[in-house]
């Protein structure tokens, strides 16, 4: 176990456990490591060590976790901080409020939509904004609805047919008899005789 990480330590360690697989270096092809400098440093990091034992490795690359959430964080970076705060707005509007949340579970219900919370986003996780975002799009009739009340009345008929909300009637025609109302095909109502 390594308890100081400096690379000729890590060397060391690493020619062991080759030579505990009775491999040697030479026959490494490559190798992932993180992109701190003890391990990418071109003069005195793990890198450097290894290319003396194996000039012949291929380009060595860093750690496959911390190239994509690099490269998260580029795809985030032309929008700033607004898809964040956008998703953690809605988060802390809904999620943290019992009252809200249960309204919003209802928008949910009545569109016949799972019920589905908001993930929280963590401003130190990019790659879990996908997760974050995906939420967001999976849920967003039922935000629709939710928010629908502060869009200016300009832009409202820019959110009324979204193609998941269901249809509803824009006539309907009410008669009672005996109390007792069904309704037709075409979105109005029928009356059946109490029975």
């Amino acid at each position: 176990m390594v308890n100081v990480a400096t690379a000729p330590i890590l060397m060391e360690e690493l020619g062991d456990i080759l030579a505990s697989y009775k491999l040697e270096w030479k026959q490494v092809i490559s190798i992932l490591m993180d992109n701190c400098a003890v391990m990418r440093g071109k003069k005195g990091g793990v890198e450097a060590y290894a290319r003396k034992e194996n000039p012949c490795l291929l380009d060595i690359s860093g750690d496959t976790v911390h190239m994509v959430s690099n490269s998260a964080k580029a795809l985030l970076n032309p929008f700033g901080t607004e898809v964040q705060d956008f998703c953690s707005d809605i988060y802390y509007d809904i999620e943290k409020s019992p009252k809200q949340k249960d309204i919003f579970s209802e928008y949910q219900s009545l569109l016949h939509k799972p019920q589905k919370s908001l993930v929280r986003p963590i401003s130190s996780r990019f790659l879990q904004m996908l997760d974050v975002c995906n939420r967001v799009d999976e849920v967003m009739d039922a935000l629709v609805v939710y928010y629908y009340h502060f869009i200016p009345p300009d832009e409202e008929h820019n959110y009324r047919s979204s193609p998941n909300i269901p249809k509803f009637p824009q006539k309907t025609s009410i008669r009672e008899t005996n109390g007792a109302l069904t309704s037709r095909r075409d979105g109005g109502f029928d009356q059946r005789a109490a029975q």
